[in-house]
């Protein structure tokens, strides 16, 4: 009996019956492909799909449609011989089905078309440029949330095509989620030295940028950010005119950029502002890191060295990268200090109970949430709501427990936890 591996026997069923094949994958656990038989197979799969409308591929109740289950097994290729014969001939048979949806009467849903322009990039394939290109002019799917990974694929230091993209798209600059990330990888070739002209910097280009950074859209400070590190790049009186635009952004991020940049040509307002920023411990981090970058580390105050100060900038931090709040908080504070010796760690450290409150967006809701930290020289934050609740030495106790005790003292209520943490301090206090 002849064994068939798993992933080639996958390939032959679909091949013939057309299944579905993301559940088939997924149920392999998206197995990589490694062998020429099995790359052989991709390539017969793909020239199925050409062969056929999509919309004759049963779409209806699948885990995913063929061509973006065939778009997945691209991005996992384990040997060299497997590779070469997917560069060879699995990559044009997919530039073609995507030439049927892009030039011809057949269509492919966005998300598709994009995953397929995704891997032409990957692969470094030429003629990707002009379906990008194309697919740009047309403003197809403009705003689809793959345009940045397919722009950060050519902002690789590698990618051969990079220079040819910018200069085939400069001339018609992109709109939406794919202008902010062709911004975004021109700003970065710009800086690189790479580029001896920014693509945004003709009379097109500067309504774009000051379009952007005007945006009030709240869910939109990344298009802002872009469009303010680009400022560095333009001649003298466009860049005083965008950074003055961008220094009364709502985004506080915004703000704090485009006055290092202004800093960073010697304009003393921008650099007093900075300063400024600096002894409010919400923003005190971004702002001392702008003064360095702008030249101007002596204007960073002392009070930014005070130990509460710098517990107070470490929660803000904190909360801003966190997946849970991700924004600066509106309020923080100290409640109590101490030092003392903490079990946990098993040796004396100085403890700080930090309170908070932070608008977050919910549901397209503003929702204002407020908790208690313990800081040390790294931040807890409790999921229960609950704990702020507490007195401060039972907040002690309870972060001793939480800390001492793990993923165990999650399933303890509050109350417990409290307990349990005094008795812990109580023992290590009699040692």
């Amino acid at each position: 009996m002849i064994f068939e591996p798993a992933l080639q026997k996958c390939l032959k069923q679909w091949i013939s019956k057309e299944n579905d094949l993301g559940e088939s994958l997924f149920q392999l656990g998206d197995p990589p492909i490694r062998t020429e038989r099995e790359a052989e197979l991709l390539c017969e799969a793909l020239k199925k799909v050409q062969s056929r409308l999509p919309n004759e591929l049963g779409l209806e109740n699948l885990v995913s449609a063929p061509l973006n289950a065939f778009c997945s097994l691209f991005q996992n290729i384990a040997t060299p011989s497997a590779y070469k014969i997917i560069e060879d001939r699995g990559i044009p048979l997919l530039a073609n089905i995507l030439d049927e949806s892009l030039f011809g009467e057949r269509s492919l849903p966005d998300g598709d078309l994009l995953f397929g322009l995704k891997i032409l990039a990957g692969y470094h394939y030429h003629p990707a440029i002009k379906k990008i290109s194309y697919a740009i002019r047309k403003r197809i799917a403009y705003d689809h949330y793959l345009w940045p990974v397919i722009f950060a694929i050519y902002s690789e230091l590698k990618h051969p095509h990079t220079l040819q993209l910018i200069s085939t798209l400069e001339s018609r600059l992109p709109d939406g989620i794919a202008g902010a990330s062709f911004l975004k990888l021109a700003n970065e070739q710009f800086e690189r030295g790479r580029l001896e002209v920014h693509p945004f910097s003709g009379l097109d280009g500067s309504d774009r940028l000051c379009r952007l950074i005007s945006n009030t859209d709240p869910n939109s400070p990344h298009e802002a950010m872009q469009a303010t590190l680009a400022t560095a790049f333009m001649a003298p009186n466009l860049r005083d005119r965008l950074l003055l635009l961008a220094s009364r952004h709502h985004d506080s991020g915004v703000r704090i950029e485009a006055d290092r940049i202004a800093a960073s040509f010697q304009n003393l307002e921008a650099i007093r502002r900075l300063t400024d920023w600096s002894f409010d411990p919400r923003f005190s981090r971004h702002a001392c890191q702008a003064l360095t970058s702008a030249g101007h580390p002596e204007r960073i105050p002392k009070a930014t060295h005070n130990d509460g100060f710098a517990t107070l900038a470490l929660l803000s931090n904190t909360l801003e990268n966190s997946h849970r709040y991700g924004v600066i908080p509106d309020q923080l504070g100290i409640i109590d200090t101490r030092r003392s010796y903490w079990p946990p760690d098993g040796e004396l450290i100085n403890c700080w109970l930090c309170y908070f409150t932070c608008s977050t967006t919910d549901d397209l809701e503003s929702v204002t949430e407020s908790g208690v930290a313990f800081v040390t020289d790294k931040v807890s934050i409790h999921p229960n709501p609950s704990v702020a609740n507490l007195p401060i030495d039972d907040l002690y106790a309870f972060y001793c427990a939480w800390h001492a005790l793990g993923h165990e003292a999650s399933r303890e209520d509050i109350a417990s936890m409290a307990a349990e943490g005094h008795q812990i301090l109580a023992e290590a206090t009699a040692i």
